[in-house]
């Protein structure tokens, strides 16, 4: 066995109705916080208002960074950072889906290093230093509250790039189920597909270990249950709270495994096609599986029974469309492949697929029929 490495700094907690309470985790020493949110959803919910309340009763001076964009743009890091460093924040928080957590991560790390965003992608190695940060997703599978991943949109390209430094883990994670139940059922499948990619892509990396594999394993488990019972029963708490910690689980692998040919093949479909990632993610996933079934076929089998079924069809059973529904020509199957080719995460999947490889993996998963429910 080669020798093994695990590392979480984060501190996870799991409180239904934690959102009243979130201030209590945030340091006493930390007197100006910036809470970093995406659009509108978490407004209309009430949460922003329900956090800056409970800041502002502890004695904390709080300020909201609205506004982050779907794939946030690294300007829009910058601008956090210009807000960050106008307030004195000496805390930010982090709370929406993926890429409000990602940019708040982003905007922690950049306000810390007094760096743009760009110079601090260029710099080998990374700077070092974060403002003390808590990440409270309010949907389940992206995992950013437990890796050192920001995942950002290069507009000028345009490409998906990773701001990620040995500093930029959160401090502290907050997992409330009662966040996530307002979803609307494409955004449930969407993030728990994403949960289920990275539990499953970690599984079949090249960098992968025992420690990650139990988790990833237990993470497909409450996946493959939770997940089709939350988009049949919203309100279910149950399956919300299994699903962010299977969230949670899959985080914490792909932050010590990255992820594989899955991920940087999806990247194009959002990119120039506007697919959620996480449904990108799904349409490529049982196609990168069927890849490496015969170099891990005994991995491929633990993942199969975890999940009850065959990937393709858990995804039928939670209604996501097929690729064939992108309509992708041959021209640009190819430049999918190529797109994806340079990336190091396909250099991390078991078998090192070449280009060519990769544009029979997207056309497998583009002649993908619906598969049977189990």
């Amino acid at each position: 066995m080669p020798a093994l490495r695990f590392h979480l700094p984060t501190a996870v907690t799991t409180s239904r109705g934690g959102l009243r309470r979130a201030v209590e985790l945030v340091p006493a020493r930390c007197r100006s916080v910036m809470v970093v949110t995406g659009a509108a959803s978490a407004e209309r919910a009430g949460y922003i208002a329900s956090l800056v309340a409970g800041l502002d009763a502890a004695g904390k001076r709080a300020t909201v960074f609205r506004g982050v964009e779907e794939n946030p743009a690294i300007e829009t890091v910058d601008r956090g950072v210009a807000h960050a460093r106008a307030c004195g924040a000496d805390a930010l928080i982090g709370l929406g889906g993926g890429s409000a957590l990602d940019a708040a991560k982003a905007i922690a790390v950049c306000a810390a290093v007094a760096m743009p965003a760009r110079t601090v992608l260029a710099m080998k190695p990374a700077p070092r230093g974060c403002i003390w940060f808590l990440a409270i997703p309010t949907t389940a599978g992206t995992g950013s509250e437990v890796t050192p991943y920001a995942l950002l949109t290069d507009t000028a390209v345009p490409d998906k790039v990773n701001l990620s430094t040995p500093d930029s883990l959160p401090a502290a994670a907050l997992l409330d189920a009662e966040l996530t139940v307002n979803m609307p059922a494409r955004l449930t499948c969407a993030t728990g597909v994403d949960a289920l990619s990275h539990a499953v892509e970690g599984m079949l990396s090249l960098r992968s270990q025992p420690l990650t594999d139990a988790l990833a394993i237990e993470a497909v488990r409450l996946a493959g249950r939770a997940l089709p019972r939350a988009l049949a029963a919203p309100a279910d708490l149950d399956a919300r709270e299994q699903m962010l910690v299977a969230s949670c689980l899959a985080g914490m692998v792909i932050a010590h495994t990255g992820t594989t040919a899955c991920h940087a093949l999806s990247y194009y479909l959002t990119l120039h096609h506007g697919v959620h990632h996480g449904h990108a993610c799904g349409m490529l996933l049982g196609a990168v599986v069927d890849w490496a079934r015969p170099h891990l076929p005994g991995k491929v089998r633990l993942i199969e029974e975890a999940l009850g079924s065959p990937v393709p069809a858990f995804m039928t059973r939670c209604g996501l469309p097929g690729l064939a529904s992108c309509n992708l020509g041959e021209a640009e199957l190819d430049a999918m492949a190529a797109s994806a080719a340079p990336r190091s995460n396909v250099q991390s999947t078991a078998g090192t697929p070449s280009a060519r490889d990769l544009g029979a993996i997207a056309r497998a998963a583009c002649a993908a029929q619906p598969q049977p429910l189990p």
